[in-house]
């Protein structure tokens, strides 16, 4: 319980006197100082059931020389006065991070609830318009990047045509738009095209339109493409919009508030789960303490308690530091 203290220099009985009239107070105790009756030692008296505590402070002379106040915290018994402090550290420190994620789920709903219900069917009616159709900006001799996973079907199956230009594959897709017209005689024009029409089948005839990027001539050519066996084509795909396409103002307006938006959950998201790391200067690290002092003997000495919480930070940046490696090093060999 939170109790306010408050000192007087000589007008406790004043203002006992004044919050009895005025606020309708109950006096628990007056205890007067001895020989100076007119100073009060200690005081207790209930405003609207909650205590306050008065006194004149005086000093060995018995005059009154500090005036102020304090706050004081009682307990109910011991097991609350050791939980307390913890438990009110956890608070603080997991406030932010906390604030931070219940931010990127309030904004989450809105683009879910709000946003997407409104202005969805819009967006994706304007992005329709815009499209031109997928193109094929590579084909590949793996599956995978970085010369790893399922050796790829189609690696040649465009061979044909590079010798009719009379060019190698990168200088074929550095001078050559190749447009995916239609798939075993079903038109496309985007990814989700794609995906339905080659769900259920393993060899499809694929009716290409090859475009100079220079003179805008154009021509078609036809080849067969095979699933791999992770039920990939080994080609780079990419939708590309129409030339000089206007988007409407509200268009635009809207997607800029669904980036922002987009950009808020991201951000929040990330700041939340940065800031839970266990890692020391954050609050996550600020925490790992605590939560380990929870787990430790109170007899334990304090160069051993601060041995295992250190152990403990040192294996949690090693493993991060583990992590960032084996995501990296693919990039490099």
């Amino acid at each position: 319980m939170l109790t306010t203290h408050l000192y007087f220099n000589g007008q406790c009985r004043e203002a006992i006197e004044l919050y009895v009239k005025a606020f309708n107070a109950t006096i628990k105790t007056i205890i007067a100082n001895p020989g100076q009756e007119e100073l009060v030692v200690h005081a207790e008296i209930l405003i609207h059931n909650q205590l306050l505590m008065l006194n004149d402070f005086g000093d060995n002379d018995g005059h009154s020389k500090s005036g102020g106040y304090q706050l004081a915290v009682s307990f109910d018994n011991e097991n609350d006065l050791k939980k307390a402090l913890p438990k009110e550290q956890m608070l603080v420190f997991s406030s932010g991070p906390t604030a931070n994620l219940f931010l990127a789920v309030i904004v989450l709903a809105i683009m879910g609830l709000i946003f997407a219900p409104l202005f969805s069917g819009y967006i994706s009616n304007v992005n329709n318009s815009a499209k031109d159709g997928i193109y094929i900006t590579d084909i590949q001799e793996f599956t995978q990047i970085c010369g790893f996973g399922v050796e790829s079907k189609n690696s040649n199956k465009l061979d044909n045509l590079f010798l009719q230009l009379d060019l190698n594959k990168k200088q074929f897709f550095k001078n050559y738009n190749l447009k995916i017209l239609e798939i075993n005689d079903l038109k496309i024009k985007d990814s989700n095209d794609l995906f339905f029409i080659t769900k259920d089948e393993d060899s499809f005839v694929f009716n290409l339109l090859v475009e100079n990027k220079t003179s805008k001539t154009t021509f078609e050519y036809s080849t067969t493409l095979e699933k791999n066996s992770d039920n990939s084509f080994g080609i780079k795909l990419q939708e590309k919009p129409k030339e000089n396409f206007e988007y409407p103002f509200w268009y635009t307006l809207l997607q800029f508030i669904y980036t922002t938006l987009k950009f808020i959950v991201l951000f929040s998201f990330a700041v939340a789960l940065f800031n839970f790391l266990p890692i020391i200067l954050l609050d996550g690290g600020q925490m790992l303490p605590i939560i380990v002092n929870e787990f430790i003997s109170p007899e334990t000495h304090y160069k051993k308690r601060q041995l295992i919480i250190n152990s403990i930070f040192i294996t949690i940046i090693i493993f991060f530091l583990l992590l960032i490696v084996i995501n990296v090093l693919p990039f490099f060999f």
